[in-house]
Formats: structure tokens, sequence, C-alpha cells
């Protein structure tokens, strides 16, 4: 397991790695486990760890919700607003998965849709977001309302 590989991802990724990941790099369970007891890892999310001491900061609990809930989640609604720099705040973390899963998260309001396309999809700050378009839409009235 080469050590550097791990922090290098956590680099990309606001300090942080999932457990999936960390053993994709060939970390086991012990070594991982090993890192939490330490503190050398800090649990943030459930599967989800800060390595070292990087400050903790309000993108980094929007990218760790999104590494939480799984690949195809996207911070969504007022959160993406805020990152996108459409509103200067956004209230409790908003995220964006596929429709056929579902996904509970303390202080995460988790939406499904089955209608997100690529062109929905993109990365803002190193975090996993729906595309300006996307967010508008989101955040526009429902019809007849």
């Amino acid at each position: 397991m080469d050590e550097h590989a791990a922090i290098d991802l956590a680099r990309h990724q606001h300090g942080m790695i999932t457990r999936t990941q960390a053993q994709a790099l060939g970390m086991t369970e012990r070594m991982i486990d090993g890192r939490l007891t330490t503190g050398r890892w800090q649990r943030v999310r459930p599967g989800v760890y800060l390595l070292g001491a990087a400050p903790r900061s309000w993108e980094q609990e929007v990218a760790a919700a999104c590494l939480a809930a799984g690949p195809d989640a996207a911070a969504s609604h007022r959160t993406a607003a805020r990152l996108w720099g459409l509103v200067e705040r956004s209230g409790r973390i908003e995220i964006l998965i596929d429709g056929e899963r579902r996904v509970r998260l303390p202080r995460v309001a988790v939406h499904r849709s089955v209608l997100v396309t690529s062109a929905d999809r993109t990365v803002r700050s190193a975090i996993p977001a729906t595309s300006v378009a996307r967010t508008l839409i989101d955040l526009a009235p429902a019809n007849g309302a």
C-alpha cells in the first residue's frame, strides 16, 4: 500500500478519502482501523475519513456528504447554488442521487431523480455538483404551485 497515493487522492477531495477508495489503494481493514484508532484519520461520515489535520470547512462538509452518498451523488439545490456563488447561505446540505437508490445521511437533504443527464453534472471547487442550469431548474417553483 502506497500511503502517498491515499494522501494524494485526499488532497483532491478536501482532505478526505472513503473506505472503499482506501481499500482500492491496497489498504486493509486493519490498516484503516489503525489509522482511526491512533487519530491519524478522523471519521467525518460513515465510510469517509479526514486525513491528518486538514482545516474544516463548509466545502469539506459538502464533499463528505457526496462521498458518503456514493459515486453518483452531487451537491444540488441551495447547496449547489452556494457553490456557484448564486446565494450566500444555503442551510442544510442538499445532494442529488440516482432515483433508484435510497440514501439517508444525518443533516443532509437527499433528493432523488431519474432525470439527470451528464450535462446536469459537473465539478465545482473539487465537489461533484449540479450544473448552473440544473441548479436553477431545481430551485424553480413547481409549475402550478
